[in-house]
């Protein structure tokens, strides 16, 4: 016989002088015992509704699933119950419960894991239920020395049964989740593009297609496109980025709709916020293996109202994030300004263009350490007062002119008509930024 088992048979004797072994039949157990179990037993709907109850207290996120899904409350209700049925039965046995006994519980672990819900999540919101479970024995037990020998007794039972509850839990969760990482990925890609496309609302049962994807018909949604900043979007960088995402996006509360899509991920939260989704990827992005935070770039489009408009929310998450490539980090389309938009969604043809203006300036800048590029922009800053430019940079007015007049001699175009001033800003913003080395 085991150390386990002898200590727990010492803890059974303890209950009741005159019992039989543990291993008894369930007719031979402690008086005591047989009473707290049968009153767990006809309470079982009142004790499971305050496992529910203090699970939803405890765990943030079956907290935000209770008040998103109105029937959630009793079929959470009736799986804690089954669980002080299960345990009742397991304890009058004396014997942790086989597997056969625990179907629920894995059927519980495939669907949560099926739902994209944490595990961490779902292993605290159980251990919160059995706490409530373990006060429920005690009160029964009674105060006496009686009832604290049965408490001790059947907490025991209690323990075992936890362990054998989690450990199917676990199993059958990591089980689903493997066969969804097989799966899953492609799955929401295809959700993902039919929703772009238009083509999901025209098959049968989109909201429930949807509602299986994770989204809610008629909720707010944030989207961002994330991407690495210069490194080529190779397939392992972006598997990086797209899991650093999803593990903090449930971090936050999720569930999160993270796809790989092209050269960049998609990122799509419930959230009226857009903040809320800025801050998440600015936070993401030092825990990447992959290196520094200002690798990673991102645009932002929404806050979209419902699935419908997720395909516009995508696109204005795109063309921030063409303008987040060039200025670096975290992009949010309508904090953009029309001319630097432009810019930044210039075509080749757009470029071309410009550099017949800048040419000749480029080459003259480099000879000069870029103070001709530096002066245009910085009397552009000081609405084209060549006075206020002069105190900026510290030099004498002269100077600020000199400069001026040669950045209008070699691009052809005059610094003191706003058409040229503008056209010129355009062309020199085209051109690749040098470093700041001075005035």
């Amino acid at each position: 016989m085991s150390r386990s088992q002898r200590a727990r048979d010492r803890i059974w004797a303890s209950a009741d002088a005159t019992l039989e072994s543990p291993r008894s039949p369930v007719g031979e157990q402690p008086a005591a015992t047989a009473r707290v179990l049968a009153a767990l037993e006809r309470r079982a709907a009142d004790v499971g509704r305050a496992m529910a109850d203090s699970a939803c207290e405890r765990v943030p996120a079956i907290a935000r699933v209770k008040s998103l899904d109105d029937a959630f409350s009793g079929r959470f209700d009736r799986l804690c119950a089954e669980h002080v049925l299960a345990f009742v039965s397991s304890a009058r046995l004396r014997r942790p419960p086989d597997e056969t006994e625990l179907e629920f519980v894995r059927e519980l672990g495939a669907r949560r894991a099926q739902d994209l819900f944490p595990l961490e999540s779902l292993m605290r919101g159980l251990r919160a239920g059995h706490r409530v479970l373990w006060s429920a024995i005690v009160a029964e037990a009674g105060p006496d020395a009686e009832g604290h020998a049965t408490a001790v007794a059947l907490t025991d039972c209690l323990i075992d049964y936890t362990d054998a509850v989690s450990c199917e839990l676990e199993r059958s969760y990591a089980e689903r989740q493997q066969a969804l990482a097989r799966t899953g990925e492609l799955a929401q890609r295809e959700f993902f593009e039919e929703t772009l496309s238009g083509r999901l609302f025209a098959r049968e049962d989109p909201a429930g297609r949807a509602a299986t994807a994770g989204f809610v018909p008629d909720a707010h949604y944030v989207v961002a496109a994330v991407a690495w900043r210069t490194e080529p979007a190779d397939r392992a960088g972006l598997e990086l980025l797209r899991a650093a995402l999803q593990r903090r996006a449930w971090a936050d509360g999720g569930p999160p709709f993270v796809v790989a899509r092209g050269e960049h991920v998609i990122v799509v939260i419930a959230s009226r916020r857009i903040s809320q989704v800025t801050d998440m990827i600015r936070s993401t992005a030092p825990t990447i293996e992959k290196g520094s935070a200002n690798q990673v770039v991102a645009g932002v489009g929404g806050p979209c109202r419902g699935l419908s408009e997720v395909p516009r929310g995508c696109e204005e998450a795109l063309l921030a994030l063409r303008h987040a490539r060039g200025v670096g980090g975290v992009v949010v389309l309508d904090d953009v300004s029309v001319f630097d938009y432009l810019l930044s969604s210039a075509d080749p043809t757009a470029r071309r263009l410009s550099s017949r203006r800048t040419d000749a300036l480029r080459v003259r800048d480099e000879r000069e350490d870029g103070t001709l590029t530096r002066t245009f922009a910085a009397y552009i800053d000081c609405d084209l007062n060549v006075v206020r430019t002069a105190k900026v940079l510290g030099l004498h007015a002269n100077t600020v002119r000199h400069r001026l007049t040669k950045v209008g001699r070699l691009t052809g175009l005059d610094t003191r008509r706003v058409p040229d001033v503008i056209e010129l800003a355009a062309s020199v913003g085209l051109t690749p930024p040098r470093a700041d080395t001075g005035r």
